[in-house]
């Protein structure tokens, strides 16, 4: 559900010049986290690949605060 949800916005970011680089960004933090989340379940969470998945959803969550940040309207 979130990742349908993410890929709706990084595609409704791409489709405006302006934050068109937001939603690439978007887009490759929440591949990686995909990636890494099925590797997780693939290798049966080896601490490395765990601790990575942790990091990319900080990530993720850095880049949706900078959309956030940047769609804000100013005083």
């Amino acid at each position: 559900l979130v990742t349908g949800i993410l890929v709706v916005l990084a595609v409704m970011l791409m489709r405006n010049g302006s934050t068109r680089l937001l939603g690439f960004k978007v887009l490759g933090v929440l591949a990686l986290q995909v990636v890494l989340g099925i590797s997780n379940v693939i290798y049966s969470l080896p601490l490395p690949v765990a601790v990575l998945h942790n990091g990319g959803a900080a990530l993720l969550l850095c880049t949706l605060i900078l959309v956030n940040y940047r769609l804000a309207p100013r005083p």
